[in-house]
């Protein structure tokens, strides 16, 4: 589902990231450590093809 939000809209999954990164730091959300690595992973691969540093979104 990531990959397909990311391909079909960018913006949106990269805003989505950084949300549920913030719900955690929070205490809104109980996510583990590995969760959160992952969406923070997501989150740099999304700003930098949103920048244009990589040609295509990282799966």
């Amino acid at each position: 589902m990531r990959d397909r939000l990311a391909k079909l809209n960018p913006v949106s999954a990269s805003r989505l990231a950084n949300r549920l990164i913030e719900a955690q730091e929070r205490d809104y959300w109980g996510a583990d450590d590995d969760s959160i690595d992952a969406l923070r992973r997501a989150g740099e691969d999304l700003e930098d093809f949103l920048e244009g540093v990589t040609g295509e979104v990282a799966a």
